[in-house]
């Protein structure tokens, strides 16, 4: 996990990072909360987001795997073993968000290869090419790197999105321009050293997407728990009016011990609200009602792309 204050971030995501820590202690893999400034003098990116690639490219010369995470992704299910999640054939993969058609670029699972750390390091000076527009930082940027990377021959099909990117001015165009994007790159899901994993397949997904409910038979890791956005109450609409539908219940009864985490046998420990538990098939119905929905807003955000031809 790459930071701007790791002070303020254990403040902020304390739930979340004591999770963390306690996967890592009992199955031996190494956790590390890294603070920005630590890497400005290799990484000199003026933007926080591009920068934290840059980093993960250094922190990649000491470890044979890693896997890069927003400091507001908890673990639920500690009985899940990163390994599940890499296929020695790539050297990178991403993952779709539910939420929307975006390629995710706040978590990845990157391997120790000249390669990997050539294309972090590229993709972190793409913050040069950003147009003056709402470009959506390395989220936005990270669709056209991909594009160029690895679909240079798509580049006239390509200039209608780029168009888009060049004139953003909100979310719309934002999510307009990747629709678009992603169309010209076609349904491929695995290209040359990389692979992004599809919807609700990958490693983490939005809590806020079921209502905090979770099930210990699909779901590895939650994203969007920032401690300041926690409330007690179930979704509504007064609810997330008040507190906006990023809000969150705590999957936790009480706080991990993190001298206890040492083996994994500690996952017996972890303490539940049992009422946010709930059968695989209630999550996938739920997951299932929002892919149907996110589908038709593609397709909406598709039609608004002949504006701009």
């Amino acid at each position: 996990m790459i930071v701007g204050d790791v002070a303020q971030a254990e403040k902020d995501y304390r739930t979340a990072l004591n999770t963390v820590r306690c996967y890592c202690n009992m199955h031996k893999y190494k956790f590390k909360l890294v603070e920005d400034s630590e890497y400005r003098q290799i990484c000199g990116q003026r933007d926080f987001m591009f920068r934290r690639h840059c980093i993960v490219a250094e922190l990649l010369k000491n470890t044979e795997w890693l896997m890069f995470l927003d400091a507001d992704v908890a673990v639920v299910n500690p009985n899940v073993l990163l390994e599940e999640y890499i296929d020695p054939a790539f050297d990178i993969t991403f993952y779709d968000r539910f939420v929307n058609w975006e390629v995710a670029a706040g978590s990845y699972i990157v391997r120790n290869t000249q390669w990997s750390q050539d294309f972090l390091r590229k993709f972190a000076d793409f913050e040069s090419q950003l147009p003056n527009s709402f470009h959506g930082t390395d989220n936005g940027a990270l669709h056209v790197f991909l594009q160029r990377a690895f679909y240079p021959q798509l580049a006239d099909e390509s200039q209608v999105c780029l168009r888009i990117w060049e004139r953003s001015t909100n979310w719309n165009d934002l999510f307009t321009f990747e629709a678009c994007i992603r169309t010209v790159m076609g349904d491929a899901h695995e290209f040359g050293k990389a692979r992004i994993l599809k919807k609700g397949t990958a490693w983490l997904r939005d809590i806020w997407l079921t209502d905090s409910k979770w099930s210990p038979e699909r779901d590895f890791m939650l994203h969007g728990l920032k401690d300041s956005n926690q409330i007690s109450y179930a979704q509504g609409l007064f609810v997330n009016l008040i507190f906006t539908r990023f809000n969150w219940r705590s999957p936790f009864l009480s706080r991990l011990n993190l001298n206890d985490c040492t083996t994994r046998e500690y996952a017996e420990n972890w303490e539940y609200n049992e009422d946010l538990k709930v059968p695989r098939k209630e999550i996938e119905k739920a997951l299932n009602r929002r892919f149907a929905e996110v589908e038709r807003e593609r397709w909406l955000s598709l039609v608004q792309v002949s504006e701009y031809v």
